[in-house]
């Protein structure tokens, strides 16, 4: 019979077959050789593999606090230092295929909560490996934690404003990215068999954080600092709260961003709902390692 699978089949889980997170509700592991293509006179054509290249991409819920802090540097450097290798499978006890990311770096983050009665967060998040190994299905079980995860009803959001101290500000849904700049570096040093096409390792250059909500108010602030000439010199920082019911904050996750400014604004016009306030916020002068913290 021909071989047919589907997510009940599926896993995602750290290298060695522990937990990373409560579920995945999808993502992709995408493989680009960069095959060196040229065509010639006489309809020729040469052809080679080139630097092989491997993504991960997938959207989870009940991350734990330590695992979603690697995708933040909170210094300046060029890798994170003990960020973990992961599984992902195909297996339906029969049939299937495993494989084995090592040497991984992150690239994108994303935590997203909307403005649904269900609303939780959930985190999108993308790395980099260097070193890829099949295996066979079967080979390595993988497990899931039993983290609650958070809800609409477990977070709160809160704005130290230009100054002032910090306050509730009618947040009805909120997201926040990073984009590491991530790039694979190569070179010519002596290389093994069957090892020659992989990269030498994956490299951030940089941490480029945003924050997006969607409030009940107009605006975030007094309404005459969003045309002045200039930001004041205090900009806002924000703290995003994540409490659930377990006992003594097992789970909970604090998220601060320190010396925000606003990117964009925008009011859209509703017929038959409440209406939204659509809010983006960067960085505002200094580093920006150490910007975004979660503890």
């Amino acid at each position: 019979m021909m071989a047919v699978y589907t997510g009940q089949v599926q896993n995602l889980c750290n290298s060695d077959g522990s937990a990373f997170c409560r579920k995945v509700e999808g993502g992709t592991l995408k493989f680009d050789p960069h095959n060196i293509r040229n065509r010639g006179i006489g309809g020729q054509v040469q052809a080679r593999k080139g630097t092989q290249e491997w993504s991960l991409d997938f959207t989870c819920v009940g991350v734990a606090l330590a695992d979603l802090a690697k995708w933040w540097p909170t210094a300046a450097g060029v890798q994170v230092a003990s960020f973990p290798s992961f599984l992902v499978e195909v297996d339906d006890a029969g049939t299937g295929q495993e494989f084995l990311l090592t040497a991984c770096q992150p690239s994108t983050f994303s935590a997203v909560q909307g403005t649904e009665p269900d609303a939780q967060v959930k985190y999108t998040l993308g790395l980099k490996s260097a070193i890829v190994t099949p295996t066979a299905a079967g080979t390595t079980a993988a497990a899931y934690n039993a983290l609650l995860g958070h809800t609409i009803n477990d977070t709160t959001i809160q704005a130290a404003i230009f100054g002032a101290g910090a306050a509730d500000i009618n947040v009805r849904g909120w997201g926040l990215t990073n984009d590491l700049g991530l790039k694979m570096e190569n070179n010519a040093n002596t290389k093994s068999a069957n090892q020659r096409t992989r990269p030498a390792g994956y490299y951030y250059t940089g941490v480029t954080p945003e924050f997006s909500c969607v409030t009940a108010e107009p605006l975030i602030g007094s309404d005459a600092n969003i045309v002045l000439d200039d930001w004041p010199d205090t900009e806002i920082d924000f703290t995003v709260a994540l409490a659930n019911s377990v006992a003594v904050g097992a789970e909970d996750i604090t998220i601060s961003l320190v010396d925000f400014i606003p990117d964009a604004w925008n009011m859209d016009f509703e017929n038959d709902d409440v209406v939204g306030f659509a809010h983006v916020f960067g960085l505002g002068p200094g580093t920006d390692f150490n910007r975004v913290t979660f503890a």
